[in-house]
């Protein structure tokens, strides 16, 4: 083989393994306008609440693991953490989670993955407490509309479940996100506004990456949940004289934006 085509596949390998070990391919997500992510410790004690009904998807066999955030270049922020989840999901009962469609596909897929709450950068270990199994899949959907599962838990969660807005949300109206973006320890995302609003779901510039599909968003003035983030733009560009990813940038109006599940929908399947 030609030194050149071993340089190029090399180089093919460093972009495609970290999508595959944090997120799931056609679900990136990206940086809109500044990066407005933030730790758990430093948000209000409301929005901590909020967080505390979210959970992180991961692996049964990761539990405890340590799978840095690599690949990524070191001035990356939060370059140092350690990258488990896979996906988000958020109680919207005692013992019953919502996530994207895409990240449970099955039983199978149920019997493989866990449910973390409570995976922040304050607590580095995660408790067997607050680890969840996956019981059984109510209810789940995967269409280029809607993209949503309903999850039973094996057991009643130590949480208050989240309130789900019964109504649309407009265009121009606040929102935030709660989740665990490239499989970091629980972030919070502000400053975002819907662009716009379609039958299933809607378009926002949240920041957000792979490993935030299934996270809640939140209407920023009455923290109802909104609708789940299922999908997005193209999370990394390949700094090729770093030989490192960076986070991809747009403006607050630029890119693709990212898509929403609208809850309303979700909610007859969660009765």
């Amino acid at each position: 083989m030609k030194k050149k085509t071993k340089k190029t596949l090399l180089a093919l390998i460093l972009i495609l393994v970290p999508l595959i070990a944090v997120g799931f391919f056609g679900q990136g997500k990206v940086i809109y306008g500044p990066d407005n992510r933030v730790e758990y410790v430093t948000a209000p004690s409301q929005i901590q609440a909020l967080a505390d009904a979210t959970a992180a998807m991961v692996p049964a066999s990761d539990i405890n693991g340590y799978r840095r955030y690599n690949y990524v270049c070191k001035d990356e922020p939060f370059y140092n953490q350690r990258a488990l989840a896979l996906c988000t999901g958020f109680l919207v009962g005692p013992d019953t989670l919502a996530t994207a469609g895409h990240c449970i596909k099955s039983q199978a897929d149920c019997n493989k993955y866990r449910w973390v709450f409570n995976y922040n950068t304050t607590n580095p270990v995660m408790k067997p407490q607050e680890v969840y199994r996956c019981k059984s899949i109510v209810r789940r959907a995967l269409t280029n509309t809607y993209d949503y599962a309903v999850v039973k838990l094996d057991r009643v969660v130590d949480a208050t479940p989240l309130k789900l807005a019964t109504t649309d949300i407009k265009r121009g109206e606040k929102i935030l996100v709660i989740g665990h973006p490239s499989g970091l320890p629980m972030k919070i995302a502000d400053n975002a506004k819907v662009r716009s609003v379609s039958k299933g779901y809607f378009t926002t510039n949240l920041d957000s990456y792979g490993g935030n599909s299934g996270s809640p968003v939140f209407n920023a003035e009455t923290y109802d949940v909104e609708g789940i983030l299922v999908r997005g733009y193209t999370d990394f560009v390949y700094d090729q004289a770093n030989k490192c990813r960076r986070s991809m940038r747009c403006s607050d109006t630029g890119c693709g934006g990212e898509d929403v599940t609208k809850i309303k929908y979700v909610i007859d399947s969660i009765k």
